[in-house]
């Protein structure tokens, strides 16, 4: 296994050489793009059905993104190219070729042309161990690197920019310092339905990975609120659950301080129900706010919603999220 991990580092150096190369003429060829619209975000803790609304933004409104395709323009460790992926993406129409179905795993969906939360590229610039970034942490020189890429992906598509990177969720302000006229998609969901989602994420859909393995209480699934270092130190039912509060906490907060008229919330129960119908709320806002879209799906059919105690969890561990949730203050 080692040896053959070894010949996979030495085939990729070739093109990780060729790749720090093009990110040297990206940047040269579009060094200093200006956003023409307001970029969104959407922003929500893990298992909050953003991934659906993310999928339903670049489906049925047209905005520019970052794709699989721009994923998949790069090797491990390698540097990023997202707008010249952009303007390939739009000269081929791959931004086209996104999936027949709205599936997805854990937020990856397998069209080259569907979304993709990017962490690639927020990693670049902001830390990959802490997620709550507040302002005035990242240098001038790192701002204006992530300004690029997204100025130049919407450049490349003429449309405004949409992004869904879980983590951006507890750094929003540190966004609006990139992006002044940013807005957020807030995508809500029934706090105790997400708790057991992520529940099951940590106890049952992710047993292979190695924290997990060696140490489940400990490994950690999505996005890392401010308050992480001492969540961690507590039993699972009260990670999980002060995981979607702290979360929670960090976008009301934000939105109290940049004001409520730079976001929307997003109910991700009615959004099942009657997609045509949120979708339209989410076209008046933007359209409203320098962010001009169309809808272009125009009989979407309603997506299926699971609430209440899921089978995989007992009564007692769902009690037991009820009361934890119910001590936060948070309703359901």
């Amino acid at each position: 296994m080692i040896r053959n991990e070894g010949l996979k580092n030495i085939a990729r150096a070739p093109i990780k050489i060729i790749l720090q190369g093009l990110s040297q003429l990206e940047k040269t060829w579009w060094p200093d793009e200006r956003l023409r619209y307001s970029p969104v975000f959407i922003v929500s803790p893990p298992r909050a059905g953003s991934t659906l609304l993310y999928q339903l933004m670049t489906r049925c409104m047209t905005t520019a993104y970052f794709s699989n395709f721009a994923l998949r323009l790069r090797v491990q460790g390698s540097a990023v190219i997202p707008v010249m992926a952009a303007r390939i993406a739009a000269l081929l129409k791959i931004n086209q070729r996104q999936g027949k179905t709205f599936s997805s795993y854990y937020g990856a969906s397998a069209g080259w042309g569907d979304p993709h939360e990017a962490h690639w590229i927020w990693d670049s610039v902001f830390p990959a161990d802490q997620h709550a970034i507040p302002p005035g942490y990242l240098t001038k020189g790192a701002q204006k690197e992530v300004y690029r890429m997204v100025a130049g992906t919407e450049r490349a598509f003429n449309r405004p920019f949409v992004n869904k990177h879980i983590r951006n969720s507890v750094r929003i302000e540190a966004l609006a310092e990139i992006f002044p006229t940013a807005l957020f998609a807030h995508c809500r969901r029934n706090p105790l339905d997400i708790a057991q989602s992520i529940y099951l994420a940590r106890t049952r859909d992710f047993p292979f990975a190695y924290d997990a393995v060696k140490d489940p209480l400990n490994w950690w699934f999505a996005v890392k609120p401010k308050e992480y270092p001492e969540i961690k130190k507590k039993g699972m039912i009260a990670q999980v659950c002060e995981q979607v509060y702290y979360v929670e906490k960090s976008i009301a907060q934000a939105r109290a301080r940049l004001g409520s008229e730079r976001f929307t919330t997003i109910d991700y129960k009615n959004l099942c129900a009657a997609p045509q119908e949120e979708l339209a709320k989410l076209h008046t806002f933007m359209n409203a706010r320098n962010a001009p879209v169309s809808l272009t799906c125009r009989a979407l059919s309603p997506f299926p919603y699971a609430g209440g105690r899921k089978k995989e969890i007992d009564a007692a561990t769902y009690a037991a999220f009820v009361a934890y949730l119910q001590q936060l203050g948070m309703s359901f």
